[in-house]
């Protein structure tokens, strides 16, 4: 559960007049008056995560709310979605059917502050703004208005993270929503973006198969040659650790690649295949560790 106050007129707040559309008129609350989103996210076993979003002009009664998930022993985030479409109206029907859509958000944001590319109050960090540099943010100031530092945040992130990684992916859907509106590659960017964060989840799901199937020779030395070769990947990366400050991610991964070529014959040649071992290597917790260890140097 995480509960985030937020100012009307910030970049990224509700809509003020959505807001107040269905309150009273002594109620309505104006620019630069704080609201609360609460971000309550679910999960069933080895299901993948949900999250439920609701949103409060009264830090009380968000608090309540808060608590109100805390005491439970089990969650469910249906109980304040009307059983049937009549009970909301045609426009609450509409919010309903596109609620989904904006569930990324928390990822988006999980990501760029677990690669400490933007604060708690997704502000770019400092670091970022100093690569950056004063006369490229005028110039993105001219460009993009107040969505300047959304695109600032993005430059960053294709000079430091593959195009694979979960900061890159992210801070390509925020650019793409707020600095060019295009809608597709938003689209195209989530399901990527989603598929990777879900990853440990999905390997966990596949050991569990795994381990059922033990019996199989053939697919029990499948899997043993996939990790060897998924370890061999990560000591080249970590050979390549000293000079991680000064190239992009994505350049070591080829680096590596081109290594552990030369050193073994059953090197995956595709780039559909080197994808998902890269994905692996961030996601296992066996490697997870050991890879953000190696290019924690930059962010």
């Amino acid at each position: 559960m995480k509960l985030i106050e937020t100012k009307f007129g910030a970049p990224l707040a509700l809509d003020l007049e959505f807001f107040n559309r269905e309150r009273p008129n002594g109620e309505k609350l104006a620019e630069g008056d704080s609201y609360w989103t609460l971000f309550v996210r679910f999960r069933t076993g080895l299901d993948s995560e949900r999250t439920a979003v609701w949103y409060f002009a009264d830090w009380n009664e968000a608090n309540d709310a808060k608590a109100h998930f805390q005491r439970l022993d089990k969650h469910d985030d249906r109980w304040a979605v009307p059983f049937r479409f009549s009970e909301a109206g045609p426009m609450g029907a509409e919010l309903l059917l596109s609620a989904g859509d904006d569930n990324y958000w928390p990822i988006v944001f999980e990501a760029l502050q677990g690669a400490d590319v933007i604060d708690e109050n997704y502000k770019a960090r400092c670091h970022v703004l100093s690569w950056s540099g004063n006369e490229n943010i005028e110039w993105l100031k001219e460009c993009f208005g107040d969505n300047w530092d959304v695109a600032a945040i993005f430059e960053y992130c294709l000079h430091h993270y593959a195009k694979s990684s979960l900061a890159y992916l992210a801070a390509q859907i925020w650019f793409f929503e707020y600095c060019t509106e295009d809608k597709y590659t938003v689209g195209y960017s989530v399901r990527q973006l989603e598929a990777i964060y879900h990853g440990a989840e999905d390997l966990a799901q596949a050991a569990a198969e795994n381990r059922r199937l033990a019996g199989l020779a053939g697919g029990a030395n499948s899997k043993n040659k996939r990790m060897s070769r998924l370890e061999a990947l990560m000591v080249e990366i970590e050979r390549l650790e000293e000079i991680v400050p000064l190239i992009s991610e994505e350049r070591v991964l080829e680096q590596a690649w081109e290594n552990l070529e030369k050193a073994r014959e059953d090197v995956p040649k595709t780039p559909k295949t080197r994808f998902d071992y890269e994905v692996e290597l961030r996601s296992d917790r066996r490697f997870s560790g050991r890879y953000r260890a190696v290019f924690k140097k930059t962010a």
